[in-house]
């Protein structure tokens, strides 16, 4: 694979990004008050949460428009645009992580985007591959659950962060990166690209995937998912046990979440695996088990669980809340060396 200098490639991924806000949060040493202002950053924040919004976009983004968007390709290229241009609506500034892999004999387009922190060498990264199995003898591979499902819930979180920040002139106490990867469906190369060449990959807090995200395989009351943690942050699991209640009280409103703890070998089958090879913490959300539909054309957005998806999308805001706010607490601050 043909690389650049990890000098070129900071300036690509920070320096062509607009910074998103100027102002600082208000300094205060009072818990209670802190607290207030936290309670009324998270409820900005799910107002943002527009189910018509996500259905659109995921409907769009997983039509026969694109061709399946198999990398290098036209339709490939037509969502990475669409992706562009919906970032753009909602008040991000873009950049693009291009590269070109000889392997593959492929053009790579990472689509990044950014709030800046007060901390700005410290990293909460959210992200989800676009990318698909294009078409196959005549037959376009849609892939609604894989991935547009989660390309949506990144970008709502996007939305859901930029009215928390960017329309208060605030900033999170650490920079949030959202990431749209390309070329994950074979040999995941767009996040390995990006974090084998981040600058300081010891400064990332935690990487926050999504794959797979929109079957209620077991029905739409109580939709299963699986949310995996490498092993060296067993706290992951514990946040999430803690908040889930909190987040969705509701038990007929909830998520029948599987908690599956994976060894930081860098093995796995999506994008979190370049991060685990680094021993980063990831939370990675995707389906206890493959539906039918899985690699197949099959795979339609009329066959989506919006209620499931809305679900994911706010205990992962609550949870990325609260990691970039208080990962000090949690042992998951930045640190030179991982154990």
């Amino acid at each position: 694979m043909k690389t650049t200098t990890k000098a070129i490639l900071l300036l690509i991924i920070f320096s062509s990004i607009t910074i998103c806000t100027s102002a600082t949060q208000p300094d205060t040493s009072s818990k209670d008050t802190l607290k207030t202002l936290n309670a009324a950053k998270q409820k900005r924040g799910l107002k943002a949460i527009d189910r018509k919004e996500i259905k659109e976009f995921t409907i769009e983004l997983s039509s026969g428009k694109y061709q399946g968007r198999e990398t290098d390709t036209e339709g490939n290229r037509a969502a990475a645009r669409y992706i562009d241009s919906t970032l753009k609506s909602v008040g991000y500034n873009p950049a693009r992580q291009n590269f070109y892999s000889q392997r593959i004999d492929k053009n790579v387009s990472n689509i990044l985007a950014r709030i800046e922190g007060k901390d700005t060498n410290s990293f909460v990264i959210i992200g989800a591959h676009y990318d698909g199995l294009g078409v196959k003898e005549g037959e376009i591979y849609y892939g609604a659950d894989d991935n547009i499902s989660g390309v949506a819930t990144v970008m709502t979180l996007a939305r859901m962060y930029r009215r928390i920040y960017m329309e208060k002139g605030q900033k999170p106490d650490k920079t949030i990166i959202f990431a749209f990867w390309d070329r994950e469906e074979v040999n995941i190369m767009g996040s390995n690209y990006f974090v084998s060449n981040f600058y300081k990959p010891e400064r990332i807090s935690l990487y926050m995937n999504f794959d797979m995200v929109g079957r209620a395989n077991n029905g739409e009351q109580f939709p299963e998912v699986s949310y995996a943690w490498n092993n060296n942050y067993p706290q992951l699991k514990t946040l999430c046990m803690k908040y889930l209640h909190k987040v969705l009280p509701d038990k007929k409103k909830s998520l029948d979440i599987t908690y599956e703890v994976r060894w930081g070998d860098g093995k796995g089958g999506s994008d979190y695996v370049g991060f685990s090879r680094l021993n980063i913490p990831y939370i990675a959300w995707m389906e206890v088990e493959m539906h039918e539909d899985y690699h197949k054309p099959t795979d339609t957005s009329d066959k989506l669980s919006w209620n499931k998806l809305e679900r994911v999308i706010r205990m992962s805001f609550y949870l990325t809340m609260h990691i970039q706010r208080d990962s000090g607490y949690l042992g998951l601050n930045p640190i030179t060396t991982r154990p």
